[in-house]
Formats: structure tokens, C-alpha cells, sequence
């Protein structure tokens, strides 16, 4: 629905300028592009969050680590003892034991602080949306959109990097008096 978006705005801008009897106003008049990545960038409650949730990972990281380490070591110890020996086969279980509440451990943190770098991208992207939309709002633009990345080479990109492309063109912000959603869904109703 969204990549449709575009081309309905500017249906709506070309119709907006023949009712106030003038030229059709050009894409470039009502639309402005926000580049997000250097927003992102730039922004120090962003950098600085981001920081503080990867040190906070690492400090966990650095702890399994050295469980790992241990492990190793027991294992070590254990390669000493006789195979067929309790002490052995009871050691092993443990080591085992530790190694996999250590690997669920590690997967664990490893989706927990992709979900707090998600929420804080998430909370980052809204407050640039915010301000997109005050100026576009003060200064009359028709919408603002997400700045495309660099073009694909048509010749070597696949179906997946040809959406991941279009992904990034999404409107940022949109005036309301250009949605023409209704007058789309009336069209369709009568196809329908």
C-alpha cells in the first residue's frame, strides 16, 4: 500500500494546482526527502543509547567468556580421567549440562539486546518523524519521504535486493489534504 503512496501524491498535488488555477506544481515543490541514516547518525541520544547497550552486552559477553574458558578447563581435567570412570561420566554430564544453559544463556542476551537496540531505533525513528512532520508542516510541504539509498546495478541485483531498495522509500510524513485513500477505495469498490 505505501508504494503506492507516491504516485497518490502526486495525483492529489497535480489536482490540488489545477482547482487553485494554476501550473501544475513540480514533485519538487511539495516533496522533500529526509535522509535517516544521517539523522541516526548525528543524533547523540541514538549513538550514545546505542553505546550504552552495547557495553552493557559486552560486559555479559566478557562474563561468558570466561564460562567458556572454564569449560574448556574442566574438560581439559576431565581428559585426564578414565573414560569409564563415574567420576568421568558424571563429569562430563555437568560440562555438558553448563555448555548448553550457557549457550541459552548467550542466545538469551544476544535477542535481548537486539530487541533494546530495536526499541531505541524504534523510539530514535518516531522523534525524526516528529520533526519532519513540524517542517513540513511550517514550511507547506505536500510530504516527506525516507531519502533513497544508492541505486542498485540493475544487472547484478536480485528480487531480494530489489525490495530491500524499495523498502527504503517510505513516507516519512504526508499532508492530509493529499491522501486520496477514500477516492482509491471507492475505485476499487466499483471494480470490485
Amino acid at each position: 500500500m505505501r508504494y503506492l503512496l507516491l504516485p497518490a501524491l502526486l495525483l492529489a498535488a497535480f489536482a490540488a494546482g489545477v482547482q487553485a488555477d494554476r501550473a501544475v506544481p513540480s514533485a519538487s515543490e511539495t516533496i522533500r526527502f529526509v535522509d535517516m541514516g544521517r539523522c541516526l547518525q548525528q543524533l547523540p541520544a541514538f549513538t550514545d543509547g546505542l553505546g550504552a547497550i552495547q557495553a552493557k552486552y559486552a560486559a555479559e559477553g566478557e562474563r561468558l567468556q570466561a564460562l567458556a574458558d572454564d569449560l574448556r578447563a574442566r574438560e581439559a581435567e576431565l581428559a585426564q580421567l578414565d573414560p569409564d570412570s563415574q567420576a568421568y561420566i558424571v563429569g562430563q554430564l555437568r560440562v555438558e549440562a553448563d555448555k548448553t544453559a550457557a549457550q541459552r544463556e548467550a542466545e538469551y542476551l544476544r535477542s535481548r539486546q537486539a530487541q533494546e537496540a530495536d526499541a531505541l531505533l524504534d523510539r530514535t525513528v518516531r522523534v525524526i518523524h516528529g520533526a519532519a512532520a513540524q517542517l513540513a508542516e511550517r514550511e507547506g510541504f505536500g510530504a516527506v519521504m525516507m531519502k533513497p539509498g544508492p541505486f542498485l546495478d540493475l544487472d547484478r541485483a536480485g528480487v531480494s535486493d530489489s525490495l530491500d531498495d524499495l523498502e527504503q522509500r517510505w513516507v516519512v510524513w504526508a499532508h492530509p489534504d493529499h491522501e486520496v485513500t477514500d477516492a482509491v477505495l471507492a475505485i476499487l469498490a466499483e471494480e470490485g
